[in-house]
């Protein structure tokens, strides 16, 4: 239900694929509830067919395609598709990067701990991207990578700032 699942599910469903979207909370859970339900609405609207709230208890694969099992209230619903797509959120690929080893922190995700200026804990190590504690948006990765390459290089002055970054949930019908 968050922002890369809403928008396949709409795009999905623009070029003709009937989609049924599938989340254990809300749609778009990190933002204000009215939002979320207008999207949810704005869904419907497109045919997108929505199963919010429930829990998900098993899946298999057959010759006909895909059948998930999810648990809304006290029914199991077995919803049957030709294909399953799983839009379960970012993890930073930072396995192989040997952070332990340095003394960089992480967070609970894993994700490399910056300051304002891109540096780690561990003194002259900046970092940027998807593999930060920072915004997870490529252009909000892009400016990060910026701002670490110009600190690392001259002067350390540069601060991340995400007061003005954007954040939209497209509630635009389709045009005909």
């Amino acid at each position: 239900g968050g922002f890369i699942g809403a928008e396949l599910a709409q795009m999905m469903a623009r070029m003709g694929v009937a989609v049924t979207m599938v989340c254990r909370s809300r749609l778009l859970p990190q933002v204000e509830p009215e939002v979320s339900e207008a999207l949810a609405s704005a869904f419907r609207s497109e045919g997108i067919q929505l199963f919010c709230g429930v829990a998900y208890e098993a899946c298999r694969e057959d010759a006909k395609g895909v059948t998930l099992g999810v648990r809304e209230g006290n029914a199991l619903v077995e919803l049957q598709a030709e294909r399953l797509l799983c839009a379960t959120g970012r993890r930073p690929n930072v396995e192989d990067l040997g952070l332990v080893e340095a003394g960089i922190a992480q967070d609970a995700r894993g994700a490399i701990i910056v300051d304002e200026r891109m540096r780690t804990t561990k003194a002259a190590i900046y970092a940027a991207g998807d593999v930060t504690n920072r915004d997870q948006f490529v252009y909000m990765a892009a400016y990060g990578a910026k701002l670490a390459a110009r600190n690392a290089l001259g002067g350390d002055s540069e601060r991340y700032d995400n007061c003005a970054m954007p954040w939209v949930a497209s509630l635009m019908p389709r045009s005909r």
